[in-house]
């Protein structure tokens, strides 16, 4: 955050009372990034089985968030997705904020990525986080 002189607010909390497997979210309407830590061991329990890879799953969600805070395109984005209809419409905008997000975390993270384990941490969180968007048969 310092290296982009961007200020955003961070926040922890124990779990999203909504969404149990959350593990972060940016909201720009406050610009605050909340991280989940409960989220955040869930995500890691189910993808990885285990909690030692936490510190750098907890990395990435962080690098997704801040890719959202940092992305010059998203209040566009918000403002298309709160006057389009069309589901399938809206689908591919969201999906353009999610790899927005990504491409601008795999940034933040640089050196990080250079380790095997972390890019293909890295690589599952993404692609776990965009299967939805392609499941329903929406291309890129």
């Amino acid at each position: 955050m310092k290296e982009y002189s961007f200020p955003v607010d961070v926040e922890f909390k124990t779990i999203s009372e909504t969404r149990p497997l959350a593990g972060g979210v940016y909201r720009p309407t406050n610009n605050k990034i909340t991280l989940y830590i409960k989220g955040l061991e869930n995500q890691c329990l189910t993808l990885y089985k285990s909690l030692k890879p936490f510190e750098i799953h907890a990395a990435i969600v962080f690098a997704h968030e801040l890719g959202h805070a940092l992305d010059d395109t998203l209040l566009d984005i918000c403002e298309q997705l709160d006057t389009i209809k069309a589901g399938h419409i809206k689908r591919r905008i969201e999906i353009r904020a999610e790899t927005n997000a990504w491409e601008i975390a795999r940034i933040l993270l640089g050196d990080r990525l250079k380790v095997m384990e972390n890019r293909e941490l890295f690589e599952l969180l993404m692609h776990h986080s965009l299967e939805p968007y392609y499941g329903k048969g929406f291309a890129a």
